[in-house]
């Protein structure tokens, strides 16, 4: 019974370990690309101040959801991308702050 509930307990733990990965970041460089896999060949463009929902990493690249123009899945450096906390207000044309918000999607 102690191992059933300390199995349970390490599930629990792995999960909220998996949800707290997941973060929306935004491109603060001018172009960045998206990869295949990392360091591998570019499939699209992101440019700032694109979106990105980062579902997983792997050293210096993380995986997740690149919005913009390319609107599907893949590989970008991590250090060309900020948290969206830290993000400052995209100024639209009229002159009012908006907010760049991801369409709610997955990567499998």
């Amino acid at each position: 019974m102690k191992t059933l509930q300390q199995a349970a307990m390490a599930a629990l733990l792995l999960a909220a370990w998996a949800v707290a990965e997941s973060e929306q970041r935004y491109v603060q460089a001018s172009s960045l690309y998206v990869r295949s896999n990392p360091h591998g060949f570019f499939v699209g463009t992101l440019f700032e101040p694109d979106g990105f929902n980062r579902a997983d990493t792997s050293g210096d690249y993380a995986w997740g959801y690149a919005a913009g123009a390319f609107q599907g899945c893949g590989w970008v450096e991590t250090r060309w991308t900020v948290p969206a906390a830290r993000r400052p207000p995209v100024v639209s044309p009229l002159g009012r702050a908006t907010c760049m918000v991801l369409p709610h999607a997955s990567c499998c």
